[in-house]
This record gives C-alpha cells, sequence and structure tokens, in this order.
C-alpha cells in the first residue's frame, strides 16, 4: 500500500458553456406599474387595437386586450405627475407638445403637461374613448421623458392595428 496521494488538476466544468439567464423584456402590458415596465423594457411596448370610425374622420380605438386600456390609465396618471420628481422632467413637461389642442385653423399649441392633463381628464376620469390622433403623439412624448431623469433611457410604446399589423405614427 503506498502512501502517495495524486492529486489531478482537472477542470471538471470544462465542455459546458457558461450559461446566464436573462430575464425577457417585456413586449406588450404585463404589470400595474407603467413607468417600471417602460424603464425596463429593451424596445416598444405594443399595444394592438382596432380601429373604430364613427362619425369622425379620426377613428377611435378598441383595444384588443381590456388590461392595456387600464395600464394606459395608470401610465398616462403616472405621467400626469411625473414634472415633479426631478427639474429634467419639469422641463420637458413645461416645453411644446407635438399634439395641438383643437382641430383645423383654429388649433393652438399646447404643453405636454396640458396634454397629458387632457387625456386624464378626459379619458381616463370619464372613460371615453381614445382616438389615433390622441394616442399617436403618446409615443413622442416619451421619446422626450427618455432624456430626462425618471424615464432615462426608456423603452416607448407602439400601438398596432390589430387588422393589418401596421404601427400608429
Amino acid at each position: 500500500m503506498s502512501n502517495e496521494l495524486n492529486i489531478y488538476n482537472t477542470d471538471i466544468f470544462s465542455g459546458f458553456e457558461a450559461v446566464i439567464a436573462t430575464a425577457a423584456k417585456p413586449t406588450s402590458p404585463i404589470s400595474i406599474d407603467p413607468i417600471d415596465e417602460l424603464r425596463n423594457a429593451s424596445g416598444a411596448i405594443e399595444i394592438p387595437y382596432t380601429p373604430r370610425a364613427m362619425r369622425s374622420m379620426v377613428p377611435f380605438m378598441d383595444f384588443v386586450r381590456k388590461s392595456d386600456r387600464r395600464w394606459l390609465n395608470l401610465l398616462l396618471t403616472e405621467l400626469q405627475v411625473i414634472r415633479l420628481k426631478s427639474p429634467q422632467d419639469t422641463m420637458i413637461m413645461t416645453s411644446t407638445a407635438t399634439a395641438k389642442r383643437g382641430l383645423g385653423r383654429g388649433s393652438t399649441k399646447q404643453t405636454w403637461q396640458e396634454f397629458v392633463d387632457e387625456l386624464v381628464a378626459d379619458k381616463v376620469h370619464t372613460g371615453k374613448d381614445f382616438s389615433e390622433g390622441q394616442l399617436k403623439h403618446l409615443p413622442n412624448l416619451l421619446a422626450a421623458l427618455a432624456k430626462g431623469k425618471t424615464l432615462a433611457g426608456c423603452g416607448t410604446i407602439a400601438f398596432v392595428n390589430a387588422n393589418d399589423g401596421e404601427v400608429l405614427a
């Protein structure tokens, strides 16, 4: 019997590749915290809708999932107070919006804060339907807020027509 101790320097993990689990980034609204969800989104969060033409030239939006409407209401409610979180966000919310108030020649410029306040008052609190003309400006606001502090580097939202797959622009 030998008192010899053989030590082998072998890598027991040879042949195995490191697998790092990454959480899937959301592509559709799934939580009740839209601001956090936008911060963690790597791309656009898609919200499918079907256009519903009434007696106007701009169709209203019927959301495919009812949860998308609730998520959107939460997002707008949080955007209404985002200006209180940092001076950068205040500057963005008080800048001129791409959305105009009114129609045709009588339309006037408004700030992003006024835009969000009117959407919350008219659509969130009363439950009236959103139109394509109103929500097509929301990604522009999120792109501007991505340069601020609270939503720095965040993803955006894309409204996708469920009938033809086109993104509202």
